[in-house]
């Protein structure tokens, strides 16, 4: 990982579109299945249950010293700037979260990417809150 959360090695030829192994025939099956869940999907709707449940994550954040984008957003994905925490803090931030919690946070660009699900609950937004707050 380089200091901006992505792999810096880089393949110039064909292996770059490898995900290694052998073609897996379930693959494109699955693939099929997925578009059609996607498809059933109101977009517009997710968002609102999204936002719903994303707000008190959101609403803790900006009280608890972290930056948060204020313009137009979509709750798919939330970027959490920690005023006060290195890369390599926030990197061990996560790591914690994952193996004590079970909580999946990604480390990009100096930020936590929060990538919430529709199947999410807001359960599972306090034990991230709680997890957070117990790590600041």
């Amino acid at each position: 990982m380089g200091p901006r959360g992505y792999p810096e090695k880089y393949y110039g030829d064909a292996r770059k579109f490898d995900s290694g192994g052998k073609a897996n025939p379930l693959l494109l099956p699955m693939l099929q299945k997925a578009m059609e869940e996607i498809e059933c999907i109101d977009v517009a709707a997710a968002q609102v249950q999204l936002r719903i449940l994303m707000q008190p994550l959101l609403d803790w954040a900006s009280e608890h010293g972290y930056s948060i984008n204020t313009g137009p957003r979509a709750y798919h994905i939330i970027g959490l700037v920690p005023n006060e925490k290195t890369p390599e803090e926030m990197i061990e931030i996560a790591k914690i979260l994952q193996t004590k919690k079970r909580i999946i946070l990604a480390v990009r660009c100096g930020r936590f990417r929060i990538s919430p699900y529709l199947t999410n609950t807001p359960t599972d937004v306090e034990q991230l809150i709680g997890g957070l707050e117990a790590l600041s």
